[in-house]
């Protein structure tokens, strides 16, 4: 695909005498201390193309480089080259290669420029999908996020329900319903997959004596509404059922002390 900026091939300067060089990346910093492994080199030393590339936190530049060695690593291939933009030489990971544009303007997918343009045979792996779309949110795994917000209520909540011996189906529900308004509050509303690790999380969960004490202190932490917040919800978890349990009423009793 063509594009509008046509960048100009230029040679790279000597490599300096002392190494490694001071870079604002500091995973790209790079020493030319000779290959350990001079066959897992890939031959594309000392050619010059511009790259898209996407570091380690997510920012997006276009590069132009002269290569001087490619290595091969575990799960990428490491690029040493002389980085026209930073007047600097410094190493860029496959994977985060979006895109090569040649001299003449044409943009390729960058397995397709090695393989097609270069001749060398490389491991799409070890580069971008070509559906990759830069910047997206990477999602945590399911249910994370409402286990570090809300991880201290759910203990104490747990501990509520299994007071008179059994969590009530009920009782489960009125706890995902907590924990889902909650993250909504938040901005981060559960998908499907966060309440079913939630529930399951729920359904086994047996905080032990210690876990407890750090949920009071963490509730402690709460500013007087939020404490008012989890009381109230504590008050309705018992009542979730249509019972009210003395055992219920009497650890429901202590937190209302505690926290009234």
């Amino acid at each position: 695909m063509p594009v509008n900026k046509i960048f100009h091939a230029k040679n790279a300067p000597p490599i300096p005498g002392t190494w490694p060089p001071i870079h604002d990346e500091p995973e790209e910093a790079i020493t030319f201390a000779p290959a350990s492994n001079p066959d897992a080199e890939l031959d594309i030393g000392d050619i010059s193309f511009a790259i898209e590339y996407c570091d380690s936190r997510n920012r997006i530049t276009m590069r132009r480089i002269t290569v001087h060695r490619c290595d091969t690593e575990p799960t990428a291939y490491r690029i040493h080259a002389h980085c026209h933009e930073r007047k600097k030489y410094r190493s860029f990971l496959s994977t985060g290669i979006l895109s090569v544009i040649d001299v003449d303007g044409v943009t390729y997918h960058p397995v397709a420029f090695f393989r097609n343009e270069l001749s060398t045979d490389v491991d799409p792996n070890r580069f971008p999908p070509s559906d990759f779309t830069p910047g997206a949110e990477k999602r945590a795994p399911a249910g994370q996020f409402a286990k570090q917000k809300f991880r201290h209520q759910m203990r104490l909540l747990s501990t509520l329900s299994r007071s008179d011996g059994f969590m009530h189906p009920a009782e489960l529900d009125f706890m995902l319903d907590h924990v889902a308004k909650g993250c909504i509050d938040l901005g981060r509303p559960m998908m499907d997959a966060d309440t079913a690790a939630i529930t399951a999380y729920l359904k086994r969960l047996h905080p032990t004596e210690s876990q407890i004490n750090d949920a009071f202190d963490a509730i402690w932490d709460l500013d007087l509404q939020q404490r008012r917040q989890f009381l109230d919800a504590c008050h309705e978890l018992i009542k979730a059922d249509g019972v009210l349990k003395p055992e219920e009423l009497e650890l429901f009793q202590s937190f209302e002390d505690e926290f009234g």
